[in-house]
């Protein structure tokens, strides 16, 4: 009879299972850390994206507005405001703050202009230049911590 003491055995050692298991872990460990690391880039990118997009509607939208307005209600000349008051076609056109949202309002209702992923802090208006020339309006906000602004006239 043979002795089987010394023929090959198949399998794993418990240590081998062990060493296996915990590169796996490690493995897994930084597979997972960059998967999040991921997701924050992604997110950071998508804000700041909002932010540039309701920036630039803001701004374009007072522009176009302003430059077709026939008059200016308010503000009054030399004055500040946080609402601004246009009158284009014979509708009044209302720019205000409400709720961190930029607020267009005429006769059929309003609409945010920006999206619920951004906030304005400030809003203010102010109307330059000089009585009886052409009305300009300097438009200034605060969304999520960075300033814009733009200056505008009636053509």
């Amino acid at each position: 009879m043979r002795n089987n003491f010394f023929a090959k055995k198949n399998g794993f050692t418990i240590i081998e299972m062990i060493l296996y298991a915990g590169l796996l872990v490690i493995f897994l460990g930084v597979l997972s850390n960059l998967f999040l690391s991921s997701l924050d880039i992604k997110t950071d990118s998508e804000a700041a994206s909002y932010l540039g997009q309701d920036a630039r509607l803001i701004l374009s939208k007072l522009n176009y507005d302003i430059k077709r307005a026939e008059s200016i209600t308010a503000p009054a000349l030399g004055a500040t405001s946080s609402s601004l008051i246009l009158n284009i076609g014979g509708i009044g056109y209302t720019y205000s703050l409400s709720s961190g949202k930029v607020v267009l309002a005429d006769n059929l209702g309003s609409a945010n202009l920006n999206g619920s992923e951004t906030m304005v802090s400030s809003l203010s208006f102010e109307r330059v230049g000089n009585s009886g020339g052409k009305n300009t309006i300097k438009a200034s906000f605060t969304m999520d911590g960075k300033d814009y602004s733009t200056t505008v006239g009636i053509r």
